[in-house]
């Protein structure tokens, strides 16, 4: 006889807790390392202290959550397909309780951004939270219907995360523009590069991922990539954007003074990138869609690991 799984259990693996962790890793380590050595060169402390961080922090991962459990909510039937031990799937009881938890959520949310916002004096900011949120949902109700607009929608709410502490710290970048605009300029473009690096990085894996789901998706009359222009212009599109990550990593790297550390970091990239064009020319795009799609993962986590090792100098 087969014993169900305890409901909390399933419930927290529906929180997706390694990117809620993932993304964490990555807001701490951008403030720690990358705002830290500005904020050393400039002698100026932190705007955020230990109270406001955990808040901006919980924020960004609310607003994350909600927009995985509207998405859910709107793909049920789409990963009875392509997903069939989601939680919604096996409980299909529970879509009324996460509509509500989701509501819940959505409220606690913009409660934290006004919190926030009022706490840092940055009250006229606030308008990025129901934006953001609205934009998700209509992302979750239409965003198959968007092609690759929809992964770039997606990539790009990930690679703009590092603004939010940007935003928070906007008295010390202005001091650092008035102070030393040559190294305003040169910071300008690391945040940028490592920016593209990560957009580039989530729009390879969201190509995977569609080529994941072709079934349920085709089932749905989905717009998907693959689904429009096929399995060959996915395979190819997907090789321009291992290109160019390895570009962008290559120019991130450039833009920094050199470094034992991250150039093995690079070599570690560049090396998974090939593995991956491999997977993809030995079994098509469709059979190692998994295997792109956790290898990119695991690209991104090594992507964030070597903000930790920048040098102290930074530029």
């Amino acid at each position: 006889m087969s014993v169900e799984r305890p409901y909390l259990i399933d419930l927290l693996r529906f929180l997706r807790w390694p990117n809620l962790l993932l993304i964490t890793l990555f807001l701490l380590l951008f403030d720690q390392v990358v705002l830290g050595v500005l904020r050393n060169a400039l002698d100026v402390g932190a705007a955020l202290d230990g109270f406001t961080r955990v808040l901006l922090i919980l924020d960004v991962l609310i607003v994350t959550v909600v927009g995985y459990w509207m998405n859910d909510l709107s793909d049920v039937d789409a990963d009875s397909i392509n997903r069939p031990t989601r939680f919604l799937v096996l409980r299909p009881n529970a879509v009324g309780q996460v509509r509500a938890w989701t509501l819940v959520l959505s409220v606690m949310g913009l409660s934290l951004t006004i919190l926030l916002a009022y706490l840092l004096n940055r009250l006229e900011w606030v308008w990025l939270y129901p934006s953001a949120l609205f934009g998700l949902y209509l992302y979750a109700r239409r965003g198959k219907g968007w092609g690759i607009w929809g992964n770039a929608f997606v990539s790009f709410m990930i690679a703009v995360l590092p603004l939010l502490w940007v935003i928070a710290e906007s008295e010390m970048i202005n001091t650092l523009h008035a102070a030393d605009p040559h190294l305003f300029k040169d910071a300008l473009q690391m945040f940028a590069g490592y920016a593209g690096l990560m957009f580039l990085s989530n729009m390879a894996r969201e190509l995977a991922k569609d080529v994941q789901d072709l079934a349920g998706d085709r089932a749905m009359s989905g717009k998907t990539l693959p689904l429009k222009k096929g399995l060959g212009v996915a395979n190819m599109v997907m090789i321009i954007y291992v290109l160019m990550i390895a570009c962008a990593q290559t120019a991130l790297v450039a833009m920094l003074p050199r470094s034992l550390v991250l150039s093995v970091f690079s070599v570690i990239i560049f090396a998974m990138l090939l593995v991956i064009v491999r997977w993809m020319q030995r079994m098509g795009i469709e059979k190692a869609a998994v295997r792109v799609s956790n290898g990119l993962k695991w690209l991104m986590l090594i992507g964030l690991l070597q903000l930790f090792f920048l040098p102290p100098t930074l530029l």
